[in-house]
C-alpha cells in the first residue's frame, strides 16, 4: 500500500478553499496514474498536527516509554511514501507555530523522502538549506523583521539589564540577546550588534526576503545617512557585498516573503 501524507499549513480562520483545492489536485493526480490493483491511503494533517511523525527530543533518562514513543514516530514516518505540503506564504519558518513542520521537513531530507512542497513549503526548504532545522528568534517587527534604518544601538545601561530584555526587545531599540537576531526583511540578512565595533554585523541569511516597491526619496535619504557621522545615534552597518547589491534590485509591490536567488 502506498501512503501519502498531505500537509496544509494555513492560519486559523483562513479560507478553506486553497487547502481543499490542493488536496483535490494531489488526489486526482494519483487517481489518473494508479493501477487497478494498487491501493493508496491518503493521510491529511495540518502543520500543527504532526506529533505522530516527530520523535521527541531525548531527555537523557532513557526510560522505556520515551524509547517506545520514538520508535512509534520513526515507524510512522518510515511508512510514508510521498509528502505533499502547501500553505500560507506568510507562515514563516522561524515562527514558533512553524516548528513541527520545519522538523518534519528536516527529517524527510535526512530520510530522503519524496517531498513536493509549494507555498510556504518552498520557504521552509530554503530556510533549511540556509539556516538548518533551528528556529532562530527574530526580535524586530514582531518576528517579521524590518528595515535596517530602524536598528538602533543599545543605550548606556548596566550589564545586568541586558538579561532582562525578554520579549520587549522586539519593540524597543535594545539589541537582541545572544539567542536572537534582527532581520532585514528586504534582503533576509540577520544581524547582531557588536558593542566593540559599534556596528550591526551580518551573521547569516534566512534565504528569503520581502518583495518591496521602489523606495521613496525620503527613504533613500535615510539609508544614505545610516552610520554617518552626522547622525551618531545610528550605528554603522557591516553589510556584505551581496546585501548592497540586493538593496538596489527591489521588485514592484509588497507581496510576501520570497526565496532569495
Amino acid at each position: 500500500m502506498t501512503r501519502i501524507l498531505i500537509v496544509t499549513a494555513y492560519k486559523p480562520g483562513s479560507a478553506r478553499r486553497p487547502a481543499e483545492q490542493f488536496v483535490k489536485h494531489v488526489k486526482d493526480s494519483f487517481k489518473n496514474s494508479v493501477r487497478s490493483h494498487e491501493k493508496i491511503e491518503f493521510l491529511f494533517r495540518r502543520h500543527t498536527e504532526l506529533a505522530e511523525y516527530l520523535p521527541p527530543a531525548p531527555s537523557g533518562a532513557g526510560d522505556a516509554s520515551e524509547i517506545a514513543q520514538a520508535k512509534y514516530c520513526i515507524t510512522a514516518l518510515d511508512g510514508l511514501d510521498f509528502l505533499f505540503i502547501d500553505g500560507d506564504e506568510q507562515l514563516l519558518p522561524w515562527l514558533p507555530q512553524s516548528a513541527p513542520l520545519l522538523k518534519l521537513m528536516h527529517l524527510c531530507a535526512i530520510a530522503r523522502k519524496c517531498v513536493f512542497a509549494t507555498g510556504c513549503g518552498v520557504q521552509f526548504l530554503t530556510y533549511l538549506g540556509r539556516v538548518g532545522p533551528i528556529a532562530i528568534p527574530v526580535l524586530n517587527g514582531g518576528g517579521l523583521g524590518g528595515a535596517v534604518v530602524d536598528f538602533r544601538p543599545p543605550p548606556e545601561a548596566p550589564a545586568a539589564s541586558v538579561h532582562a530584555l525578554g520579549a520587549s526587545a522586539a519593540t524597543t531599540s535594545m539589541p537582541p540577546p545572544p539567542d536572537g537576531v534582527m532581520l532585514d526583511n528586504r534582503t533576509g540578512d540577520m544581524f547582531r550588534f557588536d558593542a566593540g565595533a559599534r556596528a550591526w554585523l551580518a551573521v547569516g541569511n534566512v534565504g528569503m526576503h520581502c518583495s518591496f516597491g521602489k523606495m521613496s526619496g525620503a527613504s533613500r535619504a535615510l539609508r544614505r545617512d545610516v552610520g554617518s557621522p552626522a547622525d551618531p545615534s545610528r550605528p554603522a552597518l557591516a553589510l556584505p557585498r551581496s546585501h548592497r547589491e540586493r538593496e538596489r534590485e527591489r521588485e514592484k509591490g509588497l507581496v510576501a516573503y520570497r526565496p532569495s536567488p
